[in-house]
């Protein structure tokens, strides 16, 4: 039996690893419950057998399915359930006998970061992660980060954790159709070099030294702009007032959130370079996502970043607006610099396989199983 989340990033993740062969090789048969909603229909190619539904007004069914009730919406399955994966959502409250239950962790910023969350993201959060991870048998952590956060903060075994990175879907560099690139560059109105950020535009990604670092190399690059793609976040208003205080401010563009992912690419493709100096990351696909399409990126050097990125970016401190406008001036100006990281980035990129993550994370349930 599993938990849908909603669609967003933890959906991709969902979806990429169940819709692999693994599970149908080995005969596996999905269960889902579903709060407040019918299953979604990204979700509707994948194997999942029967899906319950729990329609209570939806602070009613989570206090239900975090505190009071989730045995009992075990059993309205009618059928005999092996475990449990919690592939994003938590469990608080009593849990069923003799099934064993898989926890996937993603990210832990709020424990680091309170103040970048809501002061109900905080006490939610706190409370029902920590009884989560306490009640699973097994946790799957995304990044070796995420596993180290883990041990630190809430003293689980080491051996009660699985490391499974996520996958990535590799895709052709948009770089390698430029008459693609210079139509985009048209319908967007993209007159000048830029540098990128995607992501969500909130404090935890520490937008405010981006735009720091963009008021230093803007004094040495005339034409250089920062464009801010993603929706808005926690702090945006913040984020706002203070770049409409900068002197660059007519040099910064927030784009906002961009609909179609095929347009996301073509930023990356499109953009000098991808600056992401978030201070924590569970994993950080925007990473993988610029490499991919040809993009040099300076990222910080922080949590599961490095992890990642590997040797196919410039690493700095995201306190350091200096340090990060040195490397990105460095590569504005050093084609082998940048000729360098892209390289390194396109093989990065075939590092992670969702495949390989299908495959581990069938492993670890069945191990579970089986004991």
């Amino acid at each position: 039996m599993l938990t849908v989340p909603k669609t967003t990033g933890l959906a991709t993740y969902l979806t990429s690893i169940l819709t692999d062969s693994v599970w149908e090789e080995n005969v596996v048969k999905f269960h889902s419950f579903t709060v407040g909603r019918e299953i979604h229909r990204k979700y509707l190619s994948l194997p999942i057998s029967k899906n319950v539904v729990v329609s209570w007004p939806k602070p009613l069914a989570y206090l239900s399915w975090s505190f009071l009730n989730f045995p009992n919406i075990v059993d309205r399955i009618s059928e005999r359930i092996d475990a449990i994966w919690l592939p994003a959502k938590i469990l608080n409250g009593p849990r069923p006998k003799g099934i064993p239950i898989v926890v996937s962790v993603h990210d832990l910023c709020v424990f680091w970061y309170p103040e970048y969350y809501s002061l109900k993201a905080r006490i939610f959060s706190r409370i029902l992660m920590s009884k989560s991870v306490a009640k699973a048998d097994k946790i799957i952590a995304v990044s070796d980060s995420t596993r180290r956060d883990l041990i630190e903060l809430f003293k689980i075994p080491e051996e009660k954790i699985t490391v499974i990175h996520n996958g990535f879907n590799n895709m052709s560099s948009l770089r390698d159709n430029p008459q693609e690139i210079v139509n985009f560059r048209q319908r967007e109105k993209i007159e000048s070099p830029f540098i990128l950020f995607v992501g969500e535009i909130s404090l935890k990604k520490n937008i405010l030294k981006i735009v720091d670092t963009f008021n230093i190399l803007a004094k040495d690059f005339k034409d250089l702009k920062l464009i801010l793609v993603g929706p808005p976040g926690f702090g945006y208003k913040r984020i706002r007032q203070y770049i409409e205080k900068c002197h660059m401010r007519d040099r910064i563009i927030i784009r906002g959130f961009v609909n179609n992912f095929e347009d996301v690419l073509r930023f990356y493709a499109s953009a000098e370079v991808f600056i992401f100096l978030s201070n924590y990351e569970g994993f950080g696909f925007p990473v993988l996502e610029a490499m991919s399409q040809g993009c040099p990126v300076v990222a910080s050097k922080t949590s599961s970043i490095p992890e990642v990125a590997g040797n196919a970016a410039a690493l700095v401190s995201p306190h350091d607006s200096e340090e990060a406008a040195e490397a990105i001036k460095k590569l504005l100006l050093s084609e082998n610099a940048r000729k360098h990281l892209v390289f390194d980035g396109y093989k990065r990129c075939q590092e992670f396989s969702w495949k390989k993550s299908a495959s581990k994370t069938y492993e670890t349930i069945r191990t579970v199983c089986l004991k």
